[in-house]
C-alpha cells in the first residue's frame, strides 16, 4: 500500500525550533518515521486485494458446487447401471418364459 506524500518541511522546522535538533537530525527522524509507516502499512490489504480475494472465494464456491454435481452424476450413473442390470435380468426371464411358451405351444399342436 502506498502512503500519501506529505510536506516534511514544517515537521523538520518544528523539530529544529522546538526539539533542539539540527536539520540533518530532523531529516533523519522524519525518514525513520516514513520508513516505519511504509513498513507498517505494507501488509494492509487494498480494495483491489479484497476484490481479488472475493472473486477467488466465489470461484471456490463454484468449484464446490461442481464437485457436488459430479457426485450426484456419479450416483445417477450407478443407479442407471443398476437399472440396466435389473432390466437385463427381466429380459432374460421374459425370453425364457416366451421360449417355454413357444415350446409348449409347439408340442400341443
Amino acid at each position: 500500500m502506498r502512503t500519501a506524500p506529505f510536506d516534511t518541511y514544517p515537521y523538520i522546522k518544528n523539530l529544529e525550533t522546538k526539539g533542539g535538533f539540527n536539520e540533518a537530525q530532523a531529516e533523519s527522524i522524519l525518514e525513520a518515521i516514513n520508513g516505519a509507516q511504509t513498513a507498517l502499512f505494507s501488509g494492509v490489504a487494498t480494495k483491489n486485494d479484497i476484490a481479488q480475494l472475493t472473486n477467488t472465494i466465489s470461484q471456490l464456491a463454484t468449484k464446490a458446487e461442481l464437485a457436488d454435481l459430479r457426485n450426484e452424476l456419479t450416483k445417477m450413473g450407478t443407479n442407471i447401471s443398476d437399472a440396466k442390470s435389473e432390466l437385463k435380468g427381466w429380459m432374460f426371464t421374459g425370453f425364457i418364459a416366451i421360449a417355454g411358451l413357444m415350446a409348449t405351444l409347439h408340442f400341443i399342436h
